[in-house]
């Protein structure tokens, strides 16, 4: 018998357990991302209210905490600035839960005990869990292309926000598979797992608020050139000031012919 052995069975099982959960919270975050594109759409139509929104948003400090910088005026972006960041840490969370239902609560509630009991590799209930949740993301990248792709969004971009959403679910699969392997009860790998994902959202509003590279340059420049108009300054004062000028006596006038 191999380490893996029952993977299959285990994970139809675990398939079967979550058979009400898996595609509410799965079909869930489809559709808000679908929906908020979608309304992005129809209540930005032109170039112009899309230019406002971006200038109003760049200015406001609350949205960009919320919701990250906003690249860009084209409907896709508005969609990827306004949920990208919320539904990546939803697929995260979801995939928190399902490792560690399927792993580190098992063993509390002594059902890895049963299984173990029966002709199951060592490793089969961690790779079953790891399937199930790595199925879960790959469904939700799957489907949110196809609910921007009927949108009629540029492919490109969605592609890149589906696979964004989806690829944060399954980074966290192995950040919750650690935290089952490192804490000793399931709420404690919940915690750690979760802790993990705060600390990424609070280094990430951090990087928000940095300056851009533009901005940079800009005030790079602006830095340079204060430089050399009080250098330029500092020059002028400590320039020697001229003599004064001299009066000249007026010539005398001719004396006048008679």
């Amino acid at each position: 018998m191999t380490r893996f052995a029952g993977t299959g069975q285990l994970t139809r099982l675990a398939f079967r357990r979550d058979a009400g959960l898996l595609p509410v919270c799965t079909l869930g975050i489809v559709v808000v991302v679908a929906t908020v594109a979608r309304d992005l759409k129809v209540l930005y139509p032109t170039e112009a209210r899309r230019l406002a929104l971006a200038q109003t948003a760049g200015g406001n400090a609350a949205l960009r905490f919320l919701y990250g910088r906003l690249e860009g005026t084209s409907v896709g972006a508005l969609a990827t600035w306004r949920f990208a960041v919320w539904a990546g840490c939803c697929a995260a969370v979801l995939t928190i839960f399902i490792v560690v239902r399927h792993t580190r609560a098992d063993e509390e509630a002594g059902r890895l005990e049963l299984v173990g009991s029966a002709a199951v590799g060592r490793q089969a209930p961690l790779t079953a869990a790891l399937l199930v949740a790595v199925i879960a993301n790959v469904a939700i990248i799957l489907l949110t292309l196809l609910w921007l792709h009927v949108l009629k969004l540029p492919g490109a971009g969605s592609a890149a926000l589906a696979l964004a959403i989806g690829t944060c679910g399954l980074a966290f699969t192995g950040v919750a598979a650690v935290a089952a392997q490192v804490a000793g009860t399931a709420r404690g790998a919940r915690g750690l797992a979760i802790g993990v994902l705060l600390y990424l959202l609070a280094r990430a509003a951090d990087s928000d608020f940095a300056p851009t590279a533009s901005e940079l340059d800009v005030h790079r420049l602006l830095h340079d050139e204060a430089a050399r108009t009080r250098k330029a300054l500092d020059d002028l004062k400590k320039a020697p000031k001229p003599p004064p000028k001299q009066d000249v006596p007026p010539e005398p006038k001719p004396p006048e012919a008679k």
